[in-house]
């Protein structure tokens, strides 16, 4: 990487071009009977190499993006994930940051080919919550709820009694704050009309035939307030998606025995929440 400053910021100027040779995605469901997570693992990176009709032992390294070790129901899973991937005696880098594990872990794949580091990286995310089970309850619930409250910071937030729905509303009630126009409720519910027209495109959406009209989101019952109604929430998903990153070069060799263009990446961002102790503890 050449490094630059400018505004006081670092800015990555990539050696290589890279570019997107492959990808699959699994069918989406709110909860996978038949498929545990290894298995969804391997049907997107699968599907991904057909995609781009390359052979795995053309691949030089993997990424996966795994947000937690409770919902896999095992300590350290992508140890497990090399052999089940076929990645043996090939690094396979762990991505895990909450709700942005998937960026983090495209920019990582990324990283690896503008670097020089690798040709061919592979990048995979996959995901099963519902796995956990409260025996109290009877249900998925409660475990799942607790695994993400886990995820807060436990010497201020965890306490307080933070919820996932919390961290989302943080976000949304500082956009609004310095916004405070542009979220008003009509435009709010037109924004659900039009996903739902694009859900329609999608063979692999989760709900793709419900249709949430504005006059539907305006009359759902708050889940925090101001910040997003219940109709505004995502629906929890499962399933696994796969992408092949490619160096200039070897992008252009693999695009032309698959029939298809590469997808070149122009750049690659990152945004996080303002978390901050300062400098001296």
């Amino acid at each position: 990487m050449d490094f630059s400053r400018k505004g006081g910021s670092m800015k990555k100027v990539p050696k290589r071009k890279v570019a997107i040779v492959g990808a699959f995605t699994t069918p989406c469901r709110g909860r996978w009977l038949s498929k545990t997570l290894w298995e969804l693992g391997q049907w997107a990176v699968s599907g991904a190499l057909q995609d781009a009709k390359l052979d795995l032992a053309r691949v030089e390294a993997g990424v996966i993006g795994l947000y937690n070790d409770i919902f896999a129901r095992q300590a350290i899973p992508e140890c497990a994930f090399q052999g089940h991937l076929g990645l043996a005696f090939k690094p396979l880098t762990r991505v895990t940051n909450g709700g942005a594990t998937g960026i983090y872990a495209f920019g990582t794949a990324f990283d690896m080919i503008a670097g020089g580091r690798h040709d061919v990286v592979l990048c995979v995310g996959t995901e099963k919550a519902t796995d956990c089970y409260d025996f109290l309850s009877e249900t998925q619930t409660p475990e799942v709820v607790q695994t993400i409250a886990w995820s807060w910071d436990p010497l201020f937030e965890r306490d307080q009694g933070a919820t996932a729905a919390d961290s989302y509303a943080e976000v949304i009630l500082s956009y609004m704050d310095h916004y405070p126009k542009d979220l008003k409720m009509p435009v709010r519910g037109e924004i659900l009309r039009i996903m739902c027209e694009q859900a329609k495109n999608n063979p692999n959406a989760q709900r793709r035939d419900e249709i949430v009209t504005p006059e539907r989101v305006a009359s759902s019952p708050w889940i925090i307030e101001p910040a997003f109604k219940k109709l505004e929430t995502c629906v929890y998903t499962e399933g696994a998606c796969c992408l092949i990153f490619a160096a200039e070069g070897a992008a252009e060799e693999i695009c032309r025995a698959s029939g298809k263009p590469p997808i070149w990446i122009e750049g690659v961002g990152f945004a996080n929440e303002p978390y901050w102790w300062g400098i001296q503890h």
